[in-house]
């Protein structure tokens, strides 16, 4: 069962509302197996809550094995660990969340039963942003980036600040792309972007689309532009700047592999764009698949009157 991580997730699920002090002999051979196998998730902290409750000061190497970062005082671990939780691992069965054992379905392989759940919880779940991001969350690991997109959508459409939009829609970006949906991929990288930098406002006479992409793709900059320091700091941040120009690689060749020439330039052109403007190390690591890119775009056939 150790050696299972789908098996362990149940046990510990069980653990979590059957909790026995005759337990800690196995949930410490169970913590011991989600440090050894990498684990960072829900099986990780649960294990390390029900381990840390008891404050004993023989489980401390343990504990602080767990890239938690817990404190080396048993006090303050077992602090950690009722706070903790009481705040996310509560012993009450009929207040679980549905998706923690959507989860379990899931990782047990029970994969049709899971998608079946999370549909119907995102058919009847109103403005709730967190709830609906993790229905999303789920329906990606399924593979159902079609069904993730929808739920991530309207958490999109749910967020308040620019920063908290950018990241929605970033997902959004990604499971669009996955599901197939390249235009809408496009368009919502095109929503991100200027939900981080909204456009100046237009020149008399001329109306403004908001969801444009503003992005200099060879139109001379004004000379203040061409000062590295001018450069938004999002298109500098790895968070931002990096996973967009990332994004648009990646629809670029995605477009390129279905045919869509027209679409595999626009994304390869503001990929390019933004590579130019990120910091050193980001563009280092994208250069390989920038080339990759660039080369599926370039053997794509020319069209009479296309300016490539």
């Amino acid at each position: 069962m150790a050696g299972d991580a789908a098996r362990r997730a149940t046990v510990l699920r069980a653990a979590q509302y059957d909790r026995q002090d005759g337990d800690l002999p196995l949930l410490r051979h169970l913590l011991e197996r989600e440090v050894a196998d990498a684990g960072h998730g829900d099986e990780l902290r649960l294990a390390a809550v029900l381990v840390g409750r008891h404050g004993l000061a023989e489980d401390a190497v343990l504990l602080c094995g767990a890239p938690l970062w817990l404190s080396k005082e048993p006090e303050a671990r077992a602090e950690w660990a009722r706070e903790h939780g009481a705040k996310h691992y509560g012993e009450d069965l009929s207040a679980a969340p549905q998706l923690t054992w959507v989860t379990l379905a899931r990782l047990q392989g029970r994969t049709e039963h899971a998608r079946v759940a999370l549909i119907r919880m995102l058919d009847d779940t109103g403005p709730d942003a967190r709830r609906l991001s993790g229905i999303a969350r789920e329906l990606a690991l399924l593979g159902d980036f079609a069904q993730a997109a929808r739920a991530q959508y309207n958490v999109t459409s749910l967020q308040d600040t620019a920063w908290d939009r950018a990241s929605a829609g970033l997902e959004l970006a990604t499971y669009e792309r996955c599901a197939g949906n390249l235009p809408g991929a496009c368009r919502a990288l095109e929503r991100v972007v200027v939900a981080l930098e909204p456009a100046p406002a237009s020149a008399p006479g001329h109306d403004h689309d908001p969801d444009q992409l503003q992005l200099d793709l060879g139109i001379e900059p004004p000379p203040a532009a061409k000062d590295q320091d001018a450069v938004p700091d999002w298109r500098r941040r790895r968070r931002f700047g990096g996973v967009i120009t990332e994004e648009y690689l990646q629809l670029a060749l995605a477009a390129a592999e279905s045919g869509d020439a027209a679409l595999a330039r626009e994304a390869i052109a503001h990929g390019k764009a933004l590579l130019k403007e990120i910091a050193e190390p980001g563009r280092r690591a994208l250069g390989p698949l920038a080339q990759e890119a660039k080369w599926a775009v370039a053997r794509l056939p020319r069209q009479r009157g296309l300016d490539v």
